[in-house]
C-alpha cells in the first residue's frame, strides 16, 4: 500500500514538473506603424510668416522656434503699453498722495467728507487703470509668443504648409502650417480579437516589434474597449517603441509578438 501512494506521488511530481516545463509560445500580429505625438503648429494670432526654418524630415529639438509671424505689430502693441503703463504709474502715485493729504486734512477735521470721498475715487480711478493697462500689456507679450511656434519636445517634421509672407487669419481658416510627430519614437497599430483582447497583459506590458528583419522592444500602450465597427468585433492594440536610429515611414507593415496570447 505504501508503494502504491509512493508511485502516485511520484508520478503526480512528474506530471506537474512536466507541466511547468511546457513552453509559452509567442503569437506574432499583424500591424502597422503610425506616429507618435503627432501635432499641428498653428499661430495662435494673425499675421505675416516672417520665418519658416523647417522642411519635412528634419529633426528639431524641444524649444526651436519653427515658423514666427513679423514681430513688428506685437511689438509695437508692447511698447505703446509699456509707455502707458509709467503713464498710469505716475498718475497712481500723485493720487496716493493727495488721498494721503487729504486723510491726514480730514483727521484734522479741515477737510469735508465730500472731498475725502473725490480724492478716494480719484486713487481708485488710477490703480484702476493701472492694473488694467498691466493686464493689456501682458496680453501684448503674449501675443507675441503665439506668433512663434517652438517644438514642444524633440520631434520630427512631416509636413510644412508655410511660406515666408504668407497671411495667416486663424480666426478665419484655422488650418496646420506644420506637422510634427515624436522623434526616435512611433507606435505599431493592431487589431485583436476580443479573446486575444482579454489575454493582452496590462498597459506597459514589454512585447516586441518587428519590422522587417529588426525587432525593437516595445510596450503596450493601450488595448481598446469597443470594437472596430458594428460588423467587426476586433479591438485596437497601440504598442509604443523606439526606434533605435532606424528610419520606417508612416503605414508601413510589422508584427507585433507578444508571448501567451
Amino acid at each position: 500500500m505504501i508503494y502504491r501512494n509512493d508511485k502516485f506521488s511520484k508520478s503526480l511530481l512528474i506530471g506537474l514538473i512536466t507541466l511547468v516545463a511546457l513552453p509559452v509560445y509567442a503569437q506574432s500580429i499583424k500591424a502597422e506603424l503610425s506616429w507618435s505625438g503627432r501635432v499641428a503648429m498653428s499661430p495662435l494670432v494673425k499675421g505675416y510668416i516672417s520665418e519658416v526654418n523647417v522642411h519635412p524630415g528634419d529633426k528639431v529639438k524641444k524649444g526651436d522656434v519653427l515658423m514666427r509671424l513679423f514681430p513688428d505689430a506685437f511689438q509695437a502693441n508692447i511698447d505703446h503699453f509699456n509707455a502707458l503703463l509709467k503713464s498710469n504709474k505716475s498718475i497712481l502715485d500723485e493720487a496716493k498722495r493727495e488721498l494721503d493729504r487729504s486723510e491726514e486734512l480730514y483727521e484734522r477735521t479741515l477737510l469735508s467728507d465730500h472731498d475725502l470721498q473725490t480724492d478716494k475715487n480719484a486713487y481708485v480711478l488710477a490703480k484702476a487703470n493701472h492694473v488694467s493697462t498691466l493686464a493689456l500689456l501682458k496680453q501684448a507679450r503674449i501675443e507675441l509668443e503665439y506668433g512663434i511656434n517652438r517644438a514642444p519636445f524633440n520631434a520630427i517634421v512631416l509636413q510644412r504648409h508655410a511660406e515666408v509672407g504668407q497671411s495667416v487669419f486663424p480666426d478665419i481658416q484655422a488650418k496646420p502650417y506644420i506637422m510634427i510627430a515624436e522623434d526616435n519614437v512611433m507606435l505599431a497599430r493592431a487589431w485583436l480579437t476580443a479573446k486575444q483582447a482579454n489575454n493582452v497583459s496590462a498597459i506597459d506590458s514589454v512585447v516586441k516589434v518587428r519590422i522587417k528583419n529588426s525587432n525593437h522592444t516595445g510596450k503596450i500602450l493601450s488595448v481598446g474597449l469597443e470594437p472596430k465597427s458594428d460588423t467587426e468585433l476586433l479591438y485596437e492594440l497601440m504598442v509604443r517603441f523606439e526606434l533605435d536610429g532606424q528610419h520606417y515611414r508612416a503605414g508601413s507593415s510589422a508584427e507585433i509578438i507578444i508571448d501567451g496570447l
